[in-house]
C-alpha cells in the first residue's frame, strides 16, 4: 500500500484534543471475499481482483469537564476498486440452442468491508478519588460489502450496524484489587446481510423475504454478554 496522510492536531489541554485527518491509500492486489465458479461448483475464497484507492477524512474529538468527558471520532472514506462483472441477456439470434449469453463487463465499486462511514461516540466518567472509571460507548459502521459476486449488482451487502457497550471498574485505595464490569452489545440489534434489488431478485415472489426492495440472505442477533470479575495487579 502506498499512503499519504495529512493530518492537524490541537490539545488544548494535557487529556483534550481535537484532530482531523486527510488520507489516501492506494492498494496494491487488496485481499476481497467472493464467490468463484471453479467447475460445477461455487467456492466463497479469497481473491486478488486488482488495486484500489481509498480517500477520506477523520475527525476525532475528547473534552473533559471535572470527572466527566467525551470522546467522539468520525471517518468518511471513499473506497474504489474496478473489476469485470458478468451480464446474463437473452440471446438476440432465435434460433441459438441457448436463450441466455453472458458478457463482460467493467464496474466501479466500493472495496471489500470498506464502510463509507464509521462513527464512534463515548462518554467518560473518571473519579481518582473514589477510584473509579466507567466508559459507555456507541459504535456505528455503515453499510459495506461482504461476498463479491461474479455478476453485476449481484454482491451481498452488510447493512449499517450500531452497537452499544459499557465498562465500568472500581479499585480500592493502593490495595492494587479492583473490581471490573464489562457489557457488550446492550441493544443486540441485529446484523442483516441482503443483496440490493436488481433484475435477477426483483422478479422472484413474494415467499422470498425483502430488506429495502433488495433480497434478504441472512438476519441474525450475536446476543448480550456481561463480564464480572476482580483484578489484582502488583
Amino acid at each position: 500500500a502506498d499512503n499519504i496522510d495529512l493530518r492537524y492536531e490541537f490539545f488544548p489541554k494535557g487529556s483534550e484534543q481535537v484532530m482531523v485527518g486527510l488520507f489516501y491509500k492506494h492498494l496494491h492486489n487488496p485481499i476481497e471475499y467472493g464467490l468463484i465458479n471453479e467447475g460445477q461448483d461455487t467456492y466463497y475464497k479469497p481473491m486478488n481482483l486488482g488495486n484500489a484507492t481509498n480517500t477520506g477524512v477523520d475527525i476525532d474529538v475528547m473534552k473533559n469537564l471535572k470527572c466527566f468527558g467525551i470522546k467522539a471520532n468520525y471517518t468518511y472514506t471513499y473506497s474504489k476498486i474496478r473489476t469485470n462483472k458478468t451480464i446474463e441477456e437473452p440471446n438476440p439470434d432465435p434460433n441459438a440452442e441457448t436463450t441466455i449469453v453472458t458478457r463482460t463487463v467493467r464496474q466501479t465499486r466500493p472495496l471489500f468491508g470498506q464502510a463509507a462511514h464509521v462513527a464512534n461516540l463515548s462518554l467518560l466518567y473518571k473519579s481518582t478519588r473514589h477510584g473509579i472509571d466507567a466508559q459507555l460507548a456507541l459504535n456505528y459502521t455503515g453499510k459495506r460489502l461482504c461476498v463479491v459476486s461474479r455478476f453485476l449488482d449481484n454482491d451481498s451487502w452488510q447493512a449499517g450496524h450500531t452497537q452499544l457497550d459499557a465498562s465500568a471498574e472500581k479499585k480500592f485505595g493502593q490495595s492494587g484489587w479492583s473490581i471490573y464490569l464489562k457489557a457488550n452489545n446492550l441493544l443486540n440489534l441485529s446484523l442483516i446481510q441482503y443483496v440490493e434489488r436488481n433484475a435477477r431478485n426483483e422478479v422472484l415472489g413474494p415467499e422470498y423475504a425483502r430488506y429495502k426492495g433488495g433480497l434478504l440472505e441472512r438476519k441474525e442477533w450475536h446476543g448480550q454478554s456481561f463480564l464480572i470479575g476482580v483484578r489484582y495487579k502488583l
